[in-house]
């Protein structure tokens, strides 16, 4: 995941943070936070698929 590009696999790797499979650290968990309220949670995941959904 880099900052200011986005896949679907970075949708996969939040939903994966979010659901405790894996834990995004560094660069990463900064980038994830989409709406940069400070944590990361369903609402950067909402973020994030409307962006690579180009909504």
């Amino acid at each position: 995941m880099v900052m200011g590009k986005l896949s679907p696999a970075d949708y996969v790797k939040i939903k994966n943070h979010i659901m405790g499979v894996t834990k995004l650290k560094g660069t990463p968990l900064k980038a994830a936070d989409a709406n940069q309220d400070g944590k990361i949670s369903p609402a950067d995941y909402v973020v994030v698929k409307n962006r690579i959904m180009g909504k």
